[in-house]
Formats: C-alpha cells, sequence, structure tokens
C-alpha cells in the first residue's frame, strides 16, 4: 500500500469516527427533547378531562392546570418557552444532520492541512440559536392570542374567521419565490457555504454561517 493510501485510509478512518461522535450526540438530543415534549403531553392528556375554565401550565415535571382568566406568570411564559425551545431542538437537529456532518469532514481535512477551522459546534450553536429565537416568538404569540381569545388553553383557534386566514397565509407562502430560494440554499449546503463566505477559522464567523443557515432553513 502506498504512503497515499495509507493516508487516505487513515483519513476515512477518522471521518467514520467523526460521524459516529456527531451522529451520537445529534441522536441523544433529539431523543432527550422529544422525550420532554411527550412528557409534558402525556401530563396535558392527563389535565385536559376536563379544563373548562383553566389552562395548562407548562413546568419542568409536567403540566398544572390553572384559571383561564388568570394572566401568564413569568414562570409560565419560562416554561412555555422552555417547552417550543426544546421542541423546535428536537424537530431541527436531524435535518441540519448532512451540513454538520458536511462541515465537520471539511474541518477534519483541513486540520491535517494545518488549516484549522472553527469547530462545528460554533455552526450548531448558530443554527439553534434561529430556532430558539423562533421559539421565543411562538411563546409570545401564543401569549397574545390567549389574551385576546383568539387561542383557547388546548392552542386550538377560537375564532373561524382567524383560524382560515392561518391557513391561506401558509398555504399562500408554498407558492411565494421566497420559499424556493430558501430550499435552494438548505438542499444545496457547499453552495450556501460559498455563497457566504465559505468555511470559517474563526468563532464569530462561524458563528454567523450557522445563523444564516438556520435563518434560511426556518423560513421553510
Amino acid at each position: 500500500m502506498t504512503p497515499g493510501s495509507h493516508r487516505e485510509a487513515a483519513l476515512e478512518a477518522i471521518m467514520d469516527r467523526d460521524r459516529t461522535i456527531i451522529g451520537s450526540a445529534l441522536g441523544v438530543l433529539a431523543v432527550i427533547a422529544w422525550a420532554y415534549v411527550l412528557w409534558l403531553a402525556y401530563g396535558m392528556d392527563i389535565g385536559l378531562m376536563d379544563m373548562r375554565g383553566f389552562r395548562v401550565e407548562a413546568n419542568p415535571l409536567g403540566a398544572v392546570m390553572i384559571p383561564a382568566v388568570q394572566p401568564w406568570s413569568v414562570p409560565e411564559f419560562i416554561f412555555a418557552f422552555a417547552m417550543w425551545a426544546i421542541m423546535m431542538v428536537g424537530m431541527m437537529l436531524p435535518p441540519a444532520a448532512p451540513i454538520l456532518l458536511f462541515y465537520a469532514r471539511v474541518g477534519r481535512v483541513a486540520a491535517l492541512e494545518g488549516k484549522p477551522l472553527a469547530a462545528t459546534g460554533y455552526f450548531a450553536t448558530g443554527y439553534l440559536t434561529v430556532w430558539i429565537g423562533f421559539a421565543f416568538v411562538a411563546t409570545a404569540l401564543q401569549c397574545m392570542l390567549e389574551r385576546a381569545a383568539l387561542l383557547n388553553p388546548a392552542m386550538a383557534t377560537t375564532n373561524a374567521i382567524f383560524g382560515g386566514l392561518l391557513l391561506i397565509v401558509a398555504g399562500a407562502f408554498q407558492w411565494m419565490p421566497a420559499k424556493n430560494a430558501c430550499l435552494v440554499h438548505c438542499r444545496m449546503p457547499l453552495m450556501f457555504i460559498q455563497r457566504h463566505g465559505g468555511f470559517r477559522s474563526d468563532a464569530a464567523g462561524s458563528l454567523r454561517l450557522g445563523f444564516r443557515h438556520g435563518l434560511y432553513c426556518g423560513s421553510l
């Protein structure tokens, strides 16, 4: 076997290890996130047996019933935000696996050539920051819509017109050019990275790159 073949075999072994580590980490995080969401859902199912005049308040151990007319408290907002954020992590980490693995592979090759890139974790953090931001917006909207009596404690619309408008807006977006533009970026990670400055060696640049990727794919 030639020296070049030895090098390629060693590199492939390292890549396999990186893929295993990153894939396992993503899988564990997704499982933990979904386990927490299912735990909350189980608590809500029990509470929904008779919730007339009440709403469900999420908390770290499950869910409790509080009067529907009572304004949201700070702890309730925080726990609802945590629920949304964890759900976003569980939903959006698996789709990000291909670009994270690709980023890690390029980073490993660059490191072996003496030109290390910022760790993949920075890119992933930037990506998840966007989705956690979406979680905050979703929490704020849930709070406002409940206060406006457009959303009931079961998170279902109480106004047929409002519900219909939401469906129309969601359907119209599927035909907008912006949707196709975002799809192109998300389906071609290498093109996306090249169009936004390429791979970065600095942590801040990698964070920004992950953040931009989250913005494009978060628009889907």
